[in-house]
Parts: C-alpha cells; structure tokens; sequence
C-alpha cells in the first residue's frame, strides 16, 4: 500500500500525530513585541511554527524582521523583534497540537555573533523528535537571517548564529 498524506497522518502509517493545527497570519508595525490570543492549547505537546515577509526594503534587516514566535501560555502567543520600526511585518504562524508526544523542551538562548552554542537537553531518541527555531537578531544586515539549528546526540542539540542573535528553541519527542 502506497503511503501519502491523508488528514494530516501518513496513510498505512498508523494515524495522525497532529491533534490540531490553528493558523493565522499577524502584522507587527512599529513594536518590539505583540501577544495574540488563541484556542487553548496544551502546552506540553504544542509548537509554534512561522515564516516572515515584509512589504518594502525601506528599515530592511533583522533587526526588526528576524521575528522570535513562543507559547506564553495555553491561550496567548507572543511574537518579538530586537528593534521597532514603522514598516509592517508579515508573519504567517502554525500553533500545532500533537498527539502521542512523550516529551517537549523549550528555551531560549542568547548568542554572539558567529557563535555555535551546544545546549544540553534531557534524552531522547532522535529519531522520534523534531526541532523547531524562531529567533530574534541586533543586526541592519542580512547575516542576521542565518541562524540554524540541529539535533547532534541525544542530549545536545546545536545552534549556530552569524550575528549576535536570541534564540528560542521547541524540540518535541514522539512515542
């Protein structure tokens, strides 16, 4: 039997992990931060997930584009810049509910510019997880979008940043 995609699970693949996904699109205009409400999650098997765009090259950088998404608590969702500025910022966000989870860790991380920063988590079975990163950047220039992140072991996870960044990681274990 083939496998695809059928109501957000792998068809033949035992069913769907995913409990609910809420999607929305929100525009930062001039602030350093918003929080948005929501449908009530558990924070203990939700992620929050984002892409960015912006309207104009004017105030182009990091700086106020590089926008950090986090789960401040079962029904409010944050979105943060390191620097307002009068130029709107698009984000498109994911908040996704899952089920079967067996762990989730979450943290931030301040970096330094052209830093690698090894973070010691609780073990897992790599595997069986995912990590997600949003993060925030001090730069105007365009080094400030490259930051990544990647498990290495099961008790290290690794982030790398070109400019002096803030990093919020979601790293989510299934069973």
């Amino acid at each position: 039997m083939a496998k695809g995609i059928v109501n957000g699970g792998l068809n033949g693949g035992g069913g769907s992990n995913i409990k609910s996904i809420q999607r929305g699109s929100h525009v930062l205009y001039n602030v350093i931060g918003q929080t948005i409400t929501i449908g009530e999650v558990d924070l203990t098997k939700s992620i929050v997930k984002i892409t960015v765009h912006a309207d104009t090259i004017s105030y182009a950088g990091p700086v106020n584009r590089a926008v950090k998404a986090k789960l401040i608590s079962s029904t409010g969702l944050n979105f943060s810049v390191n620097s307002a500025a009068p130029v709107n910022t698009y984000i498109e966000w994911e908040v996704i509910e899952f089920n079967n989870v067996k762990s989730i860790q979450k943290g931030d991380v301040a970096l330094s510019a052209n830093a690698l920063k090894s973070v010691t988590v609780s073990p897992i079975e790599t595997s069986k997880s995912v990590l997600f990163i949003s993060h925030t950047s001090s730069t105007t220039d365009g080094v400030g979008y490259l930051v990544s992140g990647k498990v290495t072991s099961p008790t290290n996870i690794d982030l790398r940043c070109m400019s002096v960044s803030n990093v919020y990681w979601q790293l989510i274990e299934f069973n």
